[in-house]
């Protein structure tokens, strides 16, 4: 149903971004405008492993600890080489905030992730925006999306990984505001 004051700017990053997708397609008098940051149409259109990759993540978890005690690692790791100090700050506290059933939940979540039958009906323009650096939701992921996306248009951000929000916030910031005023 229609959200009760009218459709909504809806903008997901990464997990977001795919949620975002279904909503966009499903609900579409629910969304005015939708911006996908660091997204994917579907998991593991590189080749990974949902098996392999699921594993690795999850051996942390087996092994006893809690989101916070690897956010560090795993985040240094996704984001490109110009992050700043504050943003992985700002990022690790998050991380913290998730308990281990919940990353577990959304790890398991993540390899069942195929929108891509979806596309061609999300009528919403679209912003899809990349880190140039991404290796999890790299630059291929997003040109599937703004091809198959009717309206959408793709913008790549150079040296930036995929924690593409907080590595290049004006840049994001600037390109949604542009998209909002189309």
């Amino acid at each position: 149903s229609a959200l009760q004051d009218g459709p909504a700017h809806v903008v997901g990053i990464s997990m977001g971004a795919m949620i975002a997708q279904y909503l966009a397609a499903w609900h579409p008098e629910s969304v005015r405008s939708l911006t996908l940051l660091s997204a994917s149409p579907a998991f593991g259109l590189d080749g990974t492993s949902p098996q392999k990759w699921q594993a690795a993540r999850l051996a942390p978890l087996a092994a006893g600890q809690q989101p916070a005690d690897f956010a560090d690692r795993v985040l240094r790791s996704i984001a490109g080489p110009q992050i700043s100090e504050a943003a992985l700050d700002g990022q690790r506290r998050a991380m913290a905030r998730i308990s281990g059933p919940a990353l577990q939940s959304s790890i398991e979540c993540l390899i069942t992730h195929d929108a891509r039958p979806l596309l061609a009906g999300i009528i919403a323009p679209t912003l899809v925006m990349v880190g140039e650096l991404d290796e999890e939701t790299p630059p291929a992921y997003a040109h599937v999306l703004s091809e198959g996306i009717p309206h959408a248009w793709l913008q790549i951000v150079p040296g930036v990984g995929h924690l593409l929000n907080v590595e290049a916030p004006d840049a994001v910031n600037a390109a949604i505001v542009r998209h909002l005023h189309h």
